[in-house]
Formats: structure tokens, sequence, C-alpha cells
């Protein structure tokens, strides 16, 4: 019995050493055709297991609501009245609580010892407001009192308005409270900064599947307030269906996806969403996502909690093997906005995930990874900063010992010599500008650095949608990389009734990766690669919120990872439509 206890561990490792070099001469073998080398028990980036489960930061949208006031306009004056003229000797501001009475002087002291009509009074009150506005306030009123003139002397009065009630229509009983509570910092508060109350309702469009408007109207028993009402569209159920062919041989060409939102789950400010993709045929992959969003506090933090698995049985020269991929990730987040406005947002996202990804050849284990993952994660949006809108995300991922994780440098990991106590950083800067005649340009920039050589579901990948959209998803991997797109755009003024909109692009891209060689994880066969493909294309906006988009890419370097090993010319399809 004990010489047979000895002699399984041997056993193991020479048929795992046995499959490995099967699955490698096979491979190799076909590669008359389509030469592909895979290193160890790593697998093509299409189809490797366990690399983008981990629920992405969630990144906040361009500000965009609808927002108005219901103000008086400034009085038409008489004829009559405006023929009388007076010399102006002083002018008195009275109610100036926030910005000092001296700040307007410059408004009226041309005019101060000249002869004036009540037109050019009317003109400073407005000035006045204007000031106001300037700084932030909105709900500020300068105008002219009914009034004895004597010895050339006017006064003009101000209020410094509030807002006095806030009324939400439509939605649920929750929903409602809850954009209350955003709304709340901005009642009885004179005079209102434009900036709390845009914070307000831009929180309120921020709850999963709900849309919100505002109206400030004059308060009907409050002199110099308004009040604010809220009007919400909150619909049910959202979704979308779509297909693309920006998929591998490994993973089938065509993808298929399909996606829904039900919203008011439980008490109204939640949502449950989930997304499901496949190839036609589904036994090369198949993924699928659930999470549940809710609004937590008055402050617009969101927690979720999202899960995520994969199945995959790779075809082309891999079916022969009977390769066989399982993924999962599960975890919590906070997402908390700590700026909120049109002109800029900042917000911080973070969590833990907890994931594992298998793969199997021929009916045995040839790569387990167990992994605990803590991140945080800070975006900033502006929309004003060199002609254009930027979008800038930096992150820092943890990995965590313990927690049932698999220890480092353990044998039958995706990459010998990985690491599960890691650190990453990560990087994404995104430049939208527009140009004359309709033109405009997008830039993107994205990296990662490691301290340490990573397992396969946590190294950076170049390829498919995003950056290297010529090449296979996952064309090129490692433990750094950086990469980089431009994309030129015309946002052509053409629609009608068939077509609601086209944007022809032209667009290059290009990114490279490194990987870590030291102590256990040195290996030859990982290669320090890069990519660069350009081409273009055009995107059509179709009624019934259908859309189509047709591009053609050319790869400019060839990569084992992607084509076969070779150049390649391509032509890809995207299609989708939401309800």
């Amino acid at each position: 019995m004990k010489q047979t206890e000895k002699r399984k561990p041997a056993r193991s490792v020479c048929r795992a050493a046995l499959m490995g070099a099967a699955l490698s001469c096979v491979l190799i073998s076909g590669a008359l055709a389509q030469p592909v080398t895979i290193p160890g028990s790593a697998l093509p980036g299409a189809v490797q297991p366990g690399r983008g489960d981990r629920p992405l930061p969630t990144v906040p949208s361009q500000p965009d609501f609808d927002f108005s006031i219901d103000a008086p306009s400034r009085s038409a004056v008489g004829r009559a009245v405006d023929t009388v003229t007076f010399t102006l000797k002083d002018l008195h501001i009275t109610g100036a609580k926030t910005l000092p009475e001296e700040s307007f002087r410059p408004l009226y002291a041309d005019l101060l010892g000249t002869t004036v009509k009540l037109t050019n009074i009317l003109d400073v009150a407005d000035g006045i407001e204007k000031m106001y506005r300037n700084k932030g306030y909105i709900l500020v009123r300068a105008y002219v009192p009914p009034q004895r003139v004597r010895d050339g002397v006017f006064t003009i009065n101000i209020v410094e308005g509030k807002i006095a009630r806030v009324t939400v229509q439509g939605g649920t009983p929750a929903t409602q409270e809850q954009i209350k509570q955003y709304i709340q910092p901005s009642v009885d508060r004179a005079p209102l900064p434009l900036t709390s109350m845009e914070r307000g309702l831009l929180l309120s469009n921020d709850l999963p599947g709900t849309q919100a408007t505002g109206v400030l109207k004059p308060s009907e028993d409050i002199p110099g307030a308004s009040d604010l009402v809220v009007n919400v569209d909150q619909q049910r159920v959202t979704g979308g269906i779509g297909a693309d062919n920006r998929g591998s041989r490994y993973s089938g060409l065509w993808t298929l996806n399909a996606d829904a939102e039900i919203n008011s789950i439980f008490d109204g400010a939640d949502q449950l969403s989930g997304v499901f993709t496949t190839s036609p045929d589904a036994t090369e992959q198949v993924a699928g996502q659930a999470r549940y969003r809710r609004a937590i506090g008055g402050d617009g933090v969101i927690g979720t909690i999202a899960g995520t698995i994969t199945h995959g049985q790779p075809g082309s020269t891999l079916t022969a093997f009977g390769v066989v991929t399982d993924s999962w990730a599960v975890g919590p987040r906070l997402t908390w906005p700590i700026i909120r406005s049109r002109a800029q947002s900042l917000q911080l996202d973070g969590g833990i995930t907890f994931q594992e990804a298998n793969i199997d050849v021929l009916n045995s284990r040839i790569a387990h990874d167990v992994w605990r993952v803590a991140d945080i994660n800070a975006t900033y949006l502006t929309s004003n900063w060199l002609g254009g809108s930027w979008l800038a995300t930096a992150g820092i991922a943890q990995g965590i010992p313990g927690l049932g994780a698999s220890p480092n440098l353990s044998a039958n990991l995706s990459r010998k010599g990985g690491y599960l106590d890691f650190t990453k950083l990560t990087g994404l800067v995104r430049y939208v500008g527009t140009l004359p005649k309709s033109f405009s340009v997008v830039l993107t920039g994205q990296g990662q650095f490691s301290s340490a050589p990573l397992i396969n579901g946590e190294l950076i990948s170049f390829g498919g949608i995003g950056i290297g959209r010529g090449y296979d998803p996952g064309a090129i991997t490692g433990d750094h990389g950086i990469g980089g797109s431009a994309e030129l755009r015309y946002d052509a003024p053409w629609a009608n009734q068939y077509v609601l909109g086209v944007q022809p692009y032209l667009y290059v891209d290009g990114g490279q990766t490194w990987y870590i060689q030291r102590g256990a994880a040195k290996d030859p066969s990982l290669l320090d690669q890069n990519v660069t493909s350009l081409g273009g294309g055009v995107r059509l906006a179709l009624p019934y919120n259908a859309s189509l988009g047709l591009e053609g890419s050319r790869t400019l370097h060839a990569v084992t990872g992607s084509d076969a090993g070779k150049k390649a010319t391509k032509f890809f399809v995207t299609a989708g439509v939401r309800f």
C-alpha cells in the first residue's frame, strides 16, 4: 500500500506532462494550416477562463438631465414712464447677503451724476441677477420696487431665493422618497447654489432605471421662494439583444448576447439585471452575469452584488482534446459619487471578488486557480477641457491570501510561478473632442503594471473590442501592458425615416505587453508582443432603437494568438436592438 501511495503522485505528474505534450504536439501538427503554440497549460486568450469575470467599475454617465425655471420675465416699461428722466445721485441696493453691496457698484458707477431713465435702472437690476448667476446662484431676483425718488436716490431690492418645497411626480413611492433625500440639502438654502440642486437631480438620474427632470416654479405662499417639481419616468423592464462576429476560431466567430434590467424589484430604488452571452454552437462558449443594485442612504451611494459564470468547450484545433473551461466570480461593490455635476464628476468604486477558474483536458484537470481580489478605482469625468470631454480611471487591485485562495506558486496554477497575493495598477484615459465641420476625435489610452507574475485571469490583454480591434479577443497578454487608439468620426447631418443617424469613422490602434520573467515564472514561450491594426467603418442608428455597425480592419503585426499567426484583413458586423 505504501508503494502505491507513493506512485500515485508520480503517475499524476506524468499523465499531466504527457497530456500537455500531446496537446502541444497536435496543435503544432495542425500548424501546416493554422500554427498555434500553447505554453504549458495556457490557452489562447480568446478562451482563457477567469479573465474579465470581475465586474468592471461603474463609470458615471455623461450628465444629461432636463431642468428648467419658470420665472417671471422683466416687465415692459410703458412709453409714458420711460420718457421720465432724472439725475441719478446714488443707488441703494438692499437684501444682498451673499455678495457685498459694493461689488455691484461697477454696474452703475458711470450713471451717477447723469440723466437716466427707468430702463437704465432696470438694466442695473438685470446685471445684479447676472452676477449672482455667474456665481452659481440661480434663484436670485433683483427688482425695482414702487418708490418715491427723492434727491435722485433710487432703490433696488434683492431677494436671495430658496427652494421651499419639493414635489416628486411619478415613479414608485420608494423612488420618490429616495429622490427627496437627494434634493433635501437644497431645501431652505438661501441663496440656492446651482451645484447643490444639480447634484441632487444627477443622483436621481443615477438611480437604476430612473429618468428625472426638474422644474422650478415660484412659490404661491412664500415670497422670493420657489417650489421644485421633479417628474420621474421609471420603466419596469428594459433590455436588448445583439450579435457580432468578433470572436475567434476557438470560441466561435459569432457571439450572441442578450441583456435585461428589471427595475423596482423590492422597494423601487433597486434593479436586477442579467447578461447572457453565447455562440451559435453553445458548447464553444456560454457566459452569464447577474447583478443587483440598490441605493444606500442619501448621498448617492449605490451598493452592488454581482456574479458571473462561464463555460466553454473550445473548437478548432482544441476539439480533439476535449478542452473544457469553467470559471465563476462573485462579490459585493460600493460606488460613491464624491463630486457630481454637469461640469465634472469624481467617483470611487471598490469591492472584493471571490473567483475560480479551471481548465480540463481529456477529463483531467490541468489548471486550477482560486483567488480573492480587493480593488478600488477612482474615476474622473469632465466635459469642458481642451475642447472636449475627458474620462480618466485609475485603480489598484490587491490579491488576498487565505479565504480559500490557492497558495502562491502552486503546481496546478494556470501559470507556473504565478502569485495570488499580487498588487497591480490599472489606468484608462479617454478624450472625445469636437472638430470643425461635424468631425470629432476619440483618443484612448490604457495600461497595467503588476508587482509579480500573474495567473492568467489577471493578465492585461489586447485584441477584440477596445484596443487591437482587428485581432482576435485576447490576442496578446502580459503582466504589464500599455496601449492606445485614435478614432476620427464624422457625425453626418443626414437622416430619414429609415436611417436616423450615420457615423463613418477611421481608426488606428496598438498595444504592447510584457511578462515578468523571474524565478519559477521564467518561461521562454511567454513572449513580449505587440499588436497594431487600422481600419474604418460606419455606425447606423435605425428606427425602433436598432443599430448596425460595419467595419473593415487590417492587422499589421502577426501574433500567435490571432488569425493562425498571420496578418489578416477582416470584416465585422455588429447589430443590436434595445427595448
